[in-house]
């Protein structure tokens, strides 16, 4: 006999997680043996392949049809699908109403075979797959196969973290205020802030402004994911600004450094160097690694082939940017544990150096 989460893993993962991602999978209803994905093509199309999947039962009552496009093409692709209507939505959220105090039941046990199961059904899935995924996203192999890896590692991260179960209880990692030279930063206080195409807001203002606005506040953390450099460095070469605006942003950056220096905060750059052939190594590595594949994109290897236009942008970015208050630090990266132990020492040297300049 299979038990709930048995059975949920059956029938809720192995359709509508495949569902959801546009790829029709033969479903059939609960008591017959699921089909792996295949490829169905002109006449070998039937209704299964275009109904929802909602409490068990398969539904299409929808007229309208959705057809997902082949990213390469532009074409539609033979994978019709009917839209849910609003009393199969209306369905679907009763049913997920009513199986929630049965899974709020369950024990943390049960709940981290879940999520395994639900790993394990993906990483289950074949080739064809990886094909449904590269034809509806033009998306490399490699990145599909990289990110179903991180999915399913995440999940079972997730599950460990459940099936210990230690994160019930409260848990407060104190600052230590008898702490020398000063008390333990609250992690709680720290702010992620990623760095990516600017918005149409961040378009109509000073290039420095979306930096400016996310700056910490005294006693605080902010970490940005890509910083204020990446003007002179990656649109610089791939002409994602003007020669005037990249040219100017060295000024603009120093004088923002300063302003910070000037307001107490401690400025410390970094620039991890490797070699060309260390960097095909990791390149390599990383499509060699499941869980590693998601790293590695085709702009990874079309940015390599710039590997001269970005080391003259990063030779002009140090000798204009190296300030007395806000120098950089070059690191031979080759070695990650050697570079790391640099990173550190400088932090704690420049952490040090302003703390007994606060003492003076």
């Amino acid at each position: 006999m299979k038990t709930f989460l048995e059975k949920a893993v059956a029938i809720t993962i192995r359709y509508h997680l495949i569902r959801i991602n546009h790829y029709s999978a033969c479903i059939s209803p609960p008591t017959v043996p699921a089909h792996r994905l295949s490829l169905p093509t002109g006449n070998e199309m039937s209704i299964e392949h275009r109904l929802n999947h909602i409490a068990g039962q398969l539904s299409g009552n929808g007229d309208v049809l959705l057809n997902s496009v082949d990213a390469h093409t532009g074409e539609p692709l033979p994978y019709a699908f009917h839209q849910a209507t609003s009393d199969e939505v209306e369905a679907a959220v009763q049913a997920a109403e009513a199986a929630y105090p049965a899974y709020c039941s369950t024990s943390p046990a049960q709940r981290a075979a879940f999520l395994d199961a639900i790993a394990n059904e993906l990483d289950a899935l074949g080739d064809d797959f990886i094909l449904h995924v590269t034809r509806e996203t033009a998306l490399p192999e490699a990145r599909i196969r990289g990110e179903r890896a991180r999915t399913s590692n995440q999940l079972r991260l997730f599950a460990d973290v459940v099936r210990r179960g230690d994160f019930l209880g409260a848990r407060i990692d104190r600052a230590l205020p008898e702490r020398t030279p000063l008390p333990r930063p609250d992690l709680r206080q720290y702010r992620i802030v990623p760095i990516a195409a600017p918005t149409e807001e961040e378009r109509a203002q000073p290039y420095l402004w979306r930096f400016w606005r996310h700056i910490p506040a005294r006693g605080k953390f902010t970490i940005f994911d890509r910083s204020w450099y990446g003007r002179v460095l990656v649109e610089r070469v791939e002409g994602f600004c003007s020669p005037a605006d990249w040219m100017r942003a060295y000024s603009e950056i120093n004088d923002f450094e300063e302003q910070l220096v000037n307001a107490g905060t401690v400025v410390v750059k970094f620039w991890l160097a490797i070699d060309q052939q260390t960097q095909l190594e990791r390149f390599e590595e990383r499509e060699q690694i499941p869980f590693k594949r998601y790293k590695i994109t085709e702009d990874d290897w079309r940015n390599r082939d710039k590997w001269d236009d970005y080391v003259q942008a990063v030779g002009d970015m140090v000798d204009r940017t190296s300030t007395e208050i806000a120098p950089w630090t070059l690191v031979e990266a080759n070695d990650k544990r050697w570079a790391r132990v640099k990173v550190l020492r400088t932090i704690n040297q420049a952490l040090e150096a302003a703390f007994a300049k606060d003492k003076k």
